[in-house]
């Protein structure tokens, strides 16, 4: 089989690729079996956000397991499948995009001051600002707060009474994950 140039760099980029994601499976089984998520690294890190209170436990996701811009963030149980599996990419300046191991799409908030806004997953592209967030952690403890990078107000990623992850009011203790 002949190979023009741009096949050549199709075939080691997509090796390279391969590479890589067999190194993350062994910290993504790691992650799934500790209670406590591991601080990100220089190098993007498989993570699982738990929600404090008040659905202590449950794990950050996308709802039914969507793989389309726009679909929805939640809290359900688990631990269970990709979908609830974050690829943690340290951005530099303590912000981080949080990239679904299922959809490869990242956590995504457009309107970061406007309370009770919807968090959703879009295309991670050069992780532009409503797909930058920052970690708040809570001195004393394990738990963090998460802000959206573009927010202005102090509102962070809350689970409202029905599961989803909104834009609610840090410090109430429903915005606590681990």
């Amino acid at each position: 089989m002949k190979l023009n140039k741009i096949s050549a760099r199709a075939l080691t980029v997509g090796a390279a690729f391969s590479a890589a994601l067999t190194l993350v499976a062994a910290p993504w089984a790691a992650a799934s079996s500790s209670p406590a998520r591991a601080r990100p690294s220089a190098a993007a890190t498989v993570i699982t956000w738990k929600n404090d209170y008040p659905f202590h436990g449950q794990y950050l996701q996308i709802s039914h397991s969507g793989t389309t811009d726009g679909a929805w963030a939640e809290v359900r149980n688990g631990p269970g499948d990709s979908n609830e599996h974050w690829y943690s990419i340290p951005l530099g300046n303590s912000q981080y995009a949080f990239k679904n191991l299922n959809s490869r799409k990242c956590l995504n908030e457009d309107f970061p001051n406007t309370a009770l806004r919807h968090v959703d997953q879009r295309g991670c592209g050069t992780f532009h600002t409503s797909r930058r967030w920052t970690e708040n952690h809570i001195t004393g403890t394990n738990l963090y707060e998460l802000f959206p990078v573009g927010g202005t107000t102090g509102l962070a990623a809350c689970p409202d009474n029905q599961r989803w992850i909104v834009m609610g009011a840090p410090g109430s203790g429903d915005c606590f994950f681990y």
